[in-house]
């Protein structure tokens, strides 16, 4: 899948923009399903009905996005067009109606910033339609728990009511849209442990905190990343463990010389930059994240390594 996705995105990158719906707007049920791969994907679900294709999203204003299509070829749907400009006001107006005069002097000035009009929110932007990974039964759930310990007439409870009844709307609409792809009220499967930590060794990789300076942070997470793994793969209480008492348990694993030599000088180096303030060079840090790498490949489960070179 990933394979597919840098393709799209060495693609885009030559082109400035893959694709771009012109004739429909931002909205949970637009656009089909769209996915990458759609075989070998676990959490499905895409802005629009293909990868990296843009969605115009008018409800914030029509000037930006108007400049961005002409940018990149392309133009708005008359049709849309004349509603979003004849018969509907956009929030990028409604704001602006509101300034009183000398508000607008100011904003003119550039004596403040910041205002909702100047957010750019008529840019073309990806308007993902996110449900949450542990379902939208368990969302509601919550909120209305929420809603219940209030007793009291407040903004805060104005505020709940109108979100439970939004949640309730939003329920519906998705009952619809989520057909396409299976149940969205139920918790999405979790990941294998090792598909988690590579996830979650490459948003590490691209914060580059060590550029930053920031290496007890770096090592912290990246530990933290091998504990998370090791309880969930080795069922191992590594998460509760000093270092020494996980190189100690490991013992107790069957894992080759070389993966309990990664996992010793990662720990090791870790302490040191954690308690003793080392301050590592980068070649050392990557070599910490790719040996992080190279022991989650090589300890994650054997019938996942047979599927792979089948």
């Amino acid at each position: 899948v990933w394979a597919k996705c840098l393709d799209l995105l060495n693609e885009e990158l030559k082109k400035g923009v893959l694709d771009v719906e012109t004739k429909k707007v931002s909205g949970i049920c637009n656009f089909a399903p769209g996915y990458i791969d759609k075989e070998n994907e676990v959490i499905v679900g895409l802005q629009t009905d293909a990868p990296l294709k843009r969605i115009v999203n008018l409800y914030g204003g029509t000037r930006m996005a108007e400049q961005s299509l002409k940018e990149y070829g392309y133009e708005l749907d008359p049709t849309i067009k004349e509603h979003f400009t004849e018969y509907r006001k956009t929030h990028n107006q409604g704001v602006f109606d509101a300034y009183p005069p000398s508000v607008r002097k100011a904003r003119s000035a550039g004596l403040i910033t910041g205002l909702p009009d100047a957010y750019g929110r008529g840019r073309i932007i990806g308007d993902y339609r996110r449900i949450p990974l542990y379902g939208t039964d368990r969302l509601i759930k919550e909120k209305m728990h929420d809603l219940e310990e209030l007793d009291d007439i407040m903004d805060d409870l104005v505020g709940l009511l109108l979100l439970a009844a939004l949640l309730y709307g939003v329920k519906r609409i998705l009952e619809h849209y989520g057909k396409s792809f299976g149940t969205i009220f139920k918790p999405a499967p979790p990941l294998p442990p090792h598909e988690e930590a590579f996830a979650a060794l490459e948003r590490l990789r691209v914060l580059n905190l060590c550029a930053d300076g920031k290496h007890k942070l770096y090592y912290s997470t990246l530990t933290d990343i091998l504990r998370t793994y090791i309880v969930r793969r080795f069922d191992v209480g590594a998460m509760e463990m000093t270092s020494d008492e996980i190189i100690e348990a490991m013992r107790g694993v069957e894992l080759q010389q070389k993966q309990s030599m990664d996992l010793t000088m990662i720990l090791r180096e870790a302490d040191l930059v954690k308690f003793a303030k080392a301050m590592p060079e980068s070649s050392e840090s990557e070599a910490a994240m790719r040996a992080a790498w190279e022991f989650v490949d090589a300890t994650k489960p054997v019938e996942e390594i047979a599927q792979e070179e089948e």
